[in-house]
C-alpha cells in the first residue's frame, strides 16, 4: 500500500469515526461536533497518522484495518492541540480556512445578536461563547483519540502500552505549551530552554506516533529505542526548519514573513542572533521583536540583521546534522519500511510548506 492510498484510508477511517460520534447528537453537540470534524478533515499531510502505520509495517508487512483505526488517534489528538493553538495564538485561519473558534462565533452570529460588555476577558458574548466551545472541542478531540486507540481491536496488553505512551505523550506536550507561553516575548531564553520546548511541543507527538506503531506490532525493544531516536531527531528537524521557514521568502508555509518575529517567539536563529550583533542592530532586531505592526520595510531590514550573523546559515547546518542523526538511528532500526523514513527525514528538512 503506497502512502497516497494509506493516506485515503485514515481520512476515510476518520470520517467514519468522526461521523459515528455526530450522528447521535443533540442540535448544540452536532455543530460542535461537525465543525470540529471539518477543521480535522480541512487539510494536513497527516504525517504522524501514516508514521504509526509505516512504523507498524515496518514489523509487520501486512497493513490491516486495526493499525489505520488506531492511526487516527495520533490526527484526532494532534487537532485538538492545533484547536487549543489557534484560541492561544488568536488565530482566525488555518490551512486557508477558518479555524474552529471562528467557525463556532459564526455560527453563534447567524442565529442571534451580539451582546457586547467590558468583561475581565472577553468583550462580547459572541468571543466568550466561541473560545469557550473552541476549548471544550480541543478537549473532545483528545478524548476521541483516547478512545479511537482503545477500540483499535488490538490484544488488550497492547492497547494498555500505547495508551499509557499516548497520555504520557499528551502530558509533555502540554508542558511544551507552558513553557511556550510562559517564554513568549522573552530575548533572555536559552538554547536549552528553546530544545526543551520543541523537545515537548513538536518532537514529542513524533516519536509517540511511531512507539505506538511498534508497539501494536510487536516489535523488539531495541528497535523502538532507535526509532524514538530517529523521531526525536526528525521532531527536532521539524521546527527548525519550521524557524526557517518563517523568515524565507521562498516558503509557502502560510503566514506572512516573519509571523514569530512579530509574535515575540523565540526561535533559535532569533537567540543566536541577539547573542552575536552589535548593540545598534540588536536595537533594531528588538524594535520588531513582539511588534504586530512593524511595517514590511523594517521587518526585511531585521531578517538582514539575522541573515548578517550567520545565524540562518548555522541553523541549516543544525538541520542537516539532526538528519543524519536520524538517518543512522534508522539503519539500526532495520525496519522493512526504512526507504520511508529514509525519505520522511528528507521531506522534513527540505519542505517549503
Amino acid at each position: 500500500m503506497n502512502n497516497n492510498k494509506i493516506r485515503k484510508e485514515i481520512d476515510l477511517e476518520l470520517v467514519r469515526f468522526l461521523k459515528g460520534k455526530i450522528s447521535n447528537k443533540k442540535s448544540d453537540l452536532k455543530t460542535l461536533y461537525s465543525l470540529s470534524k471539518d477543521y480535522v478533515l480541512s487539510g494536513g499531510k497527516r504525517l504522524r497518522p501514516i508514521a504509526m502505520v509505516m512504523a507498524y509495517q515496518g514489523v509487520r508487512p501486512k497493513i490491516d484495518k486495526k493499525i489505520i483505526r488506531a492511526s487516527i488517534a495520533v490526527e484526532l489528538y494532534h487537532a485538538s492541540t492545533l484547536i487549543h493553538d489557534d484560541i492561544m495564538d488568536e488565530d482566525e485561519k488555518r490551512r486557508g480556512a477558518d479555524t474552529v473558534f471562528k467557525s463556532i462565533r459564526n455560527n453563534f452570529l447567524s442565529k442571534q445578536k451580539d451582546k457586547k460588555y467590558n468583561g475581565p476577558l472577553f468583550s462580547s458574548n459572541s468571543k466568550r461563547y466561541a473560545v469557550s466551545q473552541g476549548i471544550l472541542a480541543g478537549n473532545i478531540m483528545q478524548t476521541l483519540a483516547i478512545e479511537s486507540l482503545t477500540k483499535s481491536g488490538f490484544p488488550e496488553k497492547r492497547i494498555s502500552k500505547a495508551v499509557s505512551e499516548l497520555v504520557s505523550c499528551i502530558e509533555d506536550v502540554n508542558i511544551g505549551q507552558v513553557l511556550d507561553t510562559a517564554k513568549e516575548n522573552d530575548t533572555t531564553l536559552s538554547e536549552n530552554e528553546y530544545f526543551e520546548i520543541i523537545f515537548n511541543k513538536t518532537a514529542r507527538l513524533f516519536i509517540s506516533s511511531i512507539k505506538i506503531g511498534l508497539i501494536l506490532a510487536g516489535a523488539k525493544d531495541k528497535q523502538i529505542r532507535s526509532m524514538s531516536r530517529y523521531a526525536e531527531n526528525i521532531g527536532l528537524a521539524f521546527q527548525i526548519k519550521d524557524d526557517l521557514m518563517d523568515i524565507s521568502k521562498d516558503s509557502q508555509k502560510g503566514h506572512e514573513l516573519g509571523s514569530d518575529i512579530k509574535q515575540g517567539k523565540m526561535t533559535l536563529i532569533m537567540i543566536n542572533a541577539l547573542k552575536r550583533v552589535d548593540k545598534k542592530r540588536k536595537t533594531q532586531l528588538l524594535r520588531c521583536f513582539g511588534n504586530a505592526h512593524i511595517s514590511k520595510g523594517d521587518m526585511n531590514k531585521a531578517i538582514e540583521v539575522v541573515e548578517s550573523c550567520n545565524a540562518i546559515v548555522d541553523a541549516e547546518a543544525l538541520l542537516e546534522k539532526l538528519t543524519k542523526k536520524s538517518l543512522v538511528n534508522l539503519q539500526k532500526s532495520k525496519l522493512k519500511t526504512e526507504k520511508y523514513f529514509e525519505e520522511l527525514s528528507y521531506f522534513v528538512s527540505n519542505r517549503n510548506i
